[in-house]
């Protein structure tokens, strides 16, 4: 499917509705593909109001409290070793939350009892302002 902003915060708005405690969202794109973007827009639906949500780029997981349960937001983009998961609270959150994931692949074999739901992003070439946005659910 092609995506703008507007069906990007539809799509967030209709997994919202769907998600429960332990599901991972795995996100999977180029960098500047829209994986945070969406992961800020499917945040602020989970918690039903518009708040600042930053990027974990540089804190790895950041939290947030939302009328489902505690959602996680990890960025694995700069975990080489599956042993570092445990020490940032992967396991955890995959049975005490809602876990949106960039960059899950290290992670995959911690997710095996988990419901995944994979979004792959990819660039339109020539429009920047659109992605292909495909929806995988396990």
């Amino acid at each position: 499917m092609l995506a703008d902003l507007i069906t990007l915060k539809k799509i967030a708005y209709d997994l919202a509705n769907e998600i429960t405690i332990g599901d991972v969202i795995c996100l999977h794109g180029d960098l500047g593909a829209g994986k945070t973007t969406f992961a800020k827009l499917l945040i602020n639906e989970l918690c039903q109001k518009e708040m600042e949500v930053a990027s974990p780029s540089f804190n790895i997981v950041l939290t947030y409290n939302s009328p489902r349960g505690l959602i996680w937001h990890y960025d694995l983009y700069r975990i080489k070793h599956v042993e570092e998961l445990e020490e940032i609270g992967l396991s955890e959150s995959l049975t005490a939350g809602i876990t949106i994931v960039e960059w899950p692949e290290i992670a995959r074999e911690f997710m095996i009892h988990n419901n995944i739901i994979d979004i792959y992003f990819n660039f339109i070439k020539n429009d920047a302002d659109r992605r292909e946005v495909m929806l995988c659910k396990d």
